[in-house]
């Protein structure tokens, strides 16, 4: 007698579903062979039943009616493969039939059907062949098994193997850096084992191993060199590890700019799985920095359209994931704080991420849309890469001073700038290490509205404040960090130009037609001469006389004082 339809059709799709494995388990697996010649009364389906999924939370572009909506993933069982008894209380399996080779995300429930459609839960592993890769397990509530005498062909799960040995190699890369990691993991799990501790144990060694991988990958690349992002740029910049010469360099991100709705704008570009976005919001709306995680989501939904196919095969656009299930926080190598929050989506076990970081002009979000059982990956890769995110600080006076009002949870590492703007005297101060800068009529025409850019190249190191008194007008101060070339990079002949004060670092005011600009550059004094690094106060400005530029440019050349930071 032949096995059922629905058994044989399982067996059949457990080889398909696996061409890469087919080869294998024609070789190795056995049971599901003699299982199709087998009486129903001893052949056993093995079932997952997966997790149920979230709540429908999710906001449509408009009504949808039930019958077309999908599925949820409720819980629906997959068949993994056959087993048959081996004793009374024993059934046996491939080891592939209970576990694929990476178990991920949180571990099934194990159940066996037979032919009268009886499920019964899968109690504990009690026996394995290491040797044939064959596993044998307990049923709980189940009456005693009726092995079949053909059954005694397959090799037994023996006593003497005390432990499940588990082996596989992983390879580990990152999108930031060139090369790769090959990980062995090795395992012995005592017997007896409840499946799903078992497929814990698997999973935790290969987060572990993914993550000590990385960590190795990252720790073998050359130092990042304290090189800002290129002053002009106020979109989030990012640095990968150029395999040609072992280098850091800035990626050539290819941002798309949206308005918003509700006033602002979006920009955003997409990096792997990963899209980086920064929402700047209108400089008179309320502050900035407390813009929620799901408001942060929402914003990204309506200018990056994520569609749900119907039953009858149109599209819905979602509006909103809604409320986010779990939040975090996540301290980067630079130490920044971001907010982790989460949503797991109710179709297609997916989950949403987003990782987002408060700005004075707005904010600075990771997201992110995976496959549920890979949501831990994901997240070690993602954490990776924040932390080789450079991004410049930008905002208003009144943006700045509302931004650093706020908890210290979140922003740039301490010490923060301090920045602080008299009213009645139009006089800015920024407190920046080494930096203190003071501005007053005698340097620039300022109001709440002028605008401040902050870049840092490593945590506490300021590298450039660029303000702009009156935008978007192009007039602008700058004050510059200068580092001496290392020998593998360019630059000598500015370092050199700059050392002997020579142009541009001369002081000597210069117009430009194309603008009708005026602009100059000068060398400030180092309280360290010896050092490697020089600070330049550059001011340029429009459609003025070049007796009022040759007075704020002397005036601004006093008002920035660098401090020794080696005292």
């Amino acid at each position: 007698m032949t096995a059922p339809p629905h058994i044989r059709a399982a067996a059949l799709a457990l080889l398909t579903l696996l061409p890469s494995c087919a080869t294998e388990y024609a070789a190795l697996n056995p049971i599901d062979r003699l299982a199709r010649t087998l009486p129903p009364s001893a052949v056993y389906e093995v079932l997952f039943f997966p997790p149920a999924s979230a709540p429908n939370r999710l906001i449509y572009d408009r009504d949808i009616p039930e019958r077309l909506a999908p599925p949820q993933s409720s819980g629906a069982p997959s068949a993994q493969g056959l087993a048959i008894p081996v004793t009374d209380a024993l059934l046996t399996c491939a080891w592939r039939t209970l576990f694929p080779s990476d178990p991920a995300g949180p571990p099934p429930s194990y159940q066996i059907r037979d032919a009268d459609g009886g499920l019964y839960d899968i109690d504990q592993i009690q026996r394995v062949s290491n040797k044939d890769n064959i596993i044998a397990f307990t049923v709980k509530n189940h009456p005693p098994f009726t092995p079949d005498a053909r059954a005694e062909d397959i090799p037994p799960p023996r006593p003497e193997d005390a432990a499940l040995h588990y082996s596989v190699v992983i390879e580990t890369r990152h999108i930031l850096l060139p090369r790769a990691q090959s990980t062995t993991i090795e395992l012995d799990i005592p017997l007896p084992v409840a499946p799903e501790a078992l497929w814990n144990a698997i999973r935790d060694a290969r987060d572990a191993a993914e993550k000590d991988a990385l960590d190795a990958l990252f720790a073998a690349a050359p130092p990042i060199a304290a090189a800002a992002p290129p002053a002009a740029a106020l979109s989030p910049q990012l640095q990968y590890l150029d395999g040609k010469d072992n280098a850091w360099k800035y990626a050539a991100l290819a941002y798309r700019k949206h308005t918003l709705p509700q006033g602002g704008a979006l920009i955003s570009a997409r990096v792997g799985s990963n899209t980086i976005v920064k929402i700047i919001a209108p400089s008179d709306a309320p502050p900035a920095h407390e813009a929620t995680a799901r408001a942060t989501m929402d914003a990204i939904l309506q200018t990056h359209p994520t569609e749900l196919t119907l039953s009858d095969g149109s599209a819905a656009r979602i509006h909103s994931f809604g409320p986010p299930e779990r939040a975090a926080l996540y301290t980067d190598a630079q130490g920044r704080t971001w907010q982790h929050t989460h949503w797991t989506l109710p179709h297609d076990r997916k989950d949403a991420q987003l990782y987002q970081l408060p700005l004075p002009d707005g904010t600075l979000a990771i997201a992110a849309l995976t496959e549920t059982h890979r949501q831990k990956s994901h997240e070690t890769h993602t954490q990776r890469l924040l932390d080789h995110i450079r991004i410049t600080r930008a905002g208003t006076i009144t943006q700045w001073i509302d931004y650093l009002r706020a908890p210290p949870a979140h922003s740039a590492p301490a010490p923060h700038p301090t920045i602080t703007w008299n009213e009645r005297t139009a006089t800015l101060t920024i407190d920046a290490p080494p930096l203190t800068i003071t501005l007053d009529k005698t340097t620039a025409q300022l109001s709440p509205r002028s605008h401040i850019a902050i870049q840092s190249a490593a945590p506490r190191a300021i590298t450039h404040v660029i303000i702009t008194p009156a935008p978007p007008a192009p007039s602008h101060i700058t004050i510059a960090e200068h580092r001496a070339p290392t020998p593998r990079s360019d630059g000598q002949n500015q370092w050199n130009a700059l050392l002997a004060h020579q142009p541009p670092f001369d002081s000597s005011p210069r117009q430009t037609t194309e603008d009708n600009a005026i602009a100059a550059t000068a060398v400030l004094p180092s309280p360290r001469p010896a050092d490697a690094t020089r600070w330049t106060a550059h001011l340029k400005e429009q459609n003025t006389s070049m007796e009022t530029f040759s007075a704020h440019f002397a005036a601004l050349q006093e008002a920035v004082a660098i401090k020794d930071q080696k005292n």
